[in-house]
């Protein structure tokens, strides 16, 4: 297992390198493994397509920076999926402009959804509210905070991140709580 981990992380740093070098729309299977001295047959053998590459690199990348994100407050969650993305700037423009928008999306919704939902069951400890509307709150906010980070990449991840970051976080400081206690049940 080592050895085919290895191998993916291999040519996962190709194509961070290439992504540097081309827009990712010109990247091919064979530039990947030519630069990382592979060939196609184990490129196939890993990865079903570069996308799915792509998407490997951005978990795993993500999970060594953070280890289980669900483990963080929603604020670190939102912190840490930023700075990543912010530290990747090349490669998460590239992808944005060459994947789509929806595929950012996915990726961010999904980094921080359980982050978002154990906020809310948190939030819900001493009150009386339907899990459909527990789930339906942290997906209200996972959606408001992609819908804010896709923004600021559409915007070029312009504005300064950490001032970014602290304008969320006061916006959606104590609207959670307040979610919860407008859903809960008399």
């Amino acid at each position: 297992m080592g050895n085919s981990l290895n191998t993916k992380k291999m040519m996962a740093n190709s194509l961070k390198e290439l992504i540097q070098e081309m827009p990712f729309s010109k990247i091919t299977i064979d530039k990947i493994v030519t630069n990382c001295g592979y060939n196609r047959q184990t490129f196939y053998y890993h990865f079903k397509d570069i996308k799915e590459l792509f998407e490997w690199l951005y978990k795993f990348e993500t999970q060594q920076v953070v280890g289980d994100i669900r483990k963080l407050s929603t604020s670190n969650a939102i912190d840490v999926i930023m700075r990543y993305l912010y530290d990747n700037r090349a490669m998460t423009l590239s992808a944005f402009n060459s994947l789509g928008r929806e595929y950012i999306e996915k990726f961010i919704y999904e980094s921080i959804y359980d982050a978002v939902h154990d906020q809310v069951i948190q939030k819900s400890v001493y009150v009386i509210i339907d899990n459909e509307d527990i789930e339906f709150i942290a997906n209200y906010f996972t959606i408001t905070y992609v819908a804010l980070m896709v923004q600021w990449l559409q915007h070029g991840m312009t504005e300064e991140i950490d001032s970014f970051i602290k304008r969320i976080g006061r916006m959606m400081q104590g609207a959670v709580d307040a979610a919860v206690q407008k859903m809960r049940k008399e």
